[in-house]
């Protein structure tokens, strides 16, 4: 309700104080209409600041100069090696990923035909030159018998 809404404003000018919130969260505990808050009137913005002048110099002390050299010393050492680490890691995490990808199974080697050359190529190719000398021979006994050659 208006009490929560109230409190939980993110606007510290518009957000409602304990003390003003108090009456209300104890009205509806006893299970009385709360009395309406009056909502404080929104206060205008506050005035962008001016701008600087330019002319305008501070002198830094030279211990505060030290402290924020230290300091930005540190920063940078630090974000350094977070980025190292997470370059590190993030190689790794490659490395890794192309060493499971890059390993396929060895290339299986071609079959061999030798068995098939040997008992099936040589025999037919054998049959069919002893046949083919017997054609031949029978063709030159056919030309001697009937006296063409």
């Amino acid at each position: 309700g208006p009490v929560l809404q109230g409190l939980l404003t993110k606007d510290p000018a518009r957000r409602s104080s304990a003390a003003s919130a108090r009456p209300q969260l104890v009205a509806i505990a006893e299970s009385r209409a709360p009395a309406p808050a009056a909502a404080p009137a929104p206060e205008p913005p506050a005035p962008a600041p001016g701008p600087l002048p330019g002319n305008s110099v501070e002198r830094i002390d030279s211990d505060d100069l030290r402290a924020l050299a230290h300091a930005s010393r540190a920063l940078l050492g630090s974000v350094a090696r977070d980025a190292r680490d997470q370059a590190r890691v993030m190689a790794d995490r490659r490395r890794d990923r192309k060493a499971d990808r890059v390993a396929p199974p060895p290339p299986t080697p071609p079959r061999r035909r030798r068995f098939k050359r040997r008992w099936v190529v040589v025999p037919v190719l054998s049959t069919v030159v002893v046949v083919l000398l017997l054609l031949v021979g029978a063709g030159i006994a056919l030309a001697a018998v009937f006296g063409l050659l």
